[in-house]
């Protein structure tokens, strides 16, 4: 996990599952998915927990290839 992105107010659901993972990539890819190989997605909690107020969207950086990340990525402030 890279840290969360914070869903519009009001944002249902079916809606977060659709953009979350475009919440992520335009808060975090210009720091932690600059190359070819790596790309951010987002992950979200239930649609009963987001019901109850955890709206927020999880994101991650992962290979666009869906291997396997066995190297360390390194910290966009370090690079």
């Amino acid at each position: 996990m890279i840290g969360t992105a914070q869903a519009a107010a009001g944002m249902d659901y079916k809606k977060a599952l659709a953009q979350g993972g475009k919440l992520c990539t335009n808060k975090f890819a210009s720091s932690w998915a600059s190359d070819t190989e790596h790309t951010v997605s987002g992950w979200l909690a239930s649609e009963e927990e987001w019901n109850q107020g955890f709206n927020k969207v999880l994101c991650t950086v992962r290979r666009v290839d869906g291997t396997r990340t066995s190297e360390r990525i390194p910290d966009p402030a370090t690079v």
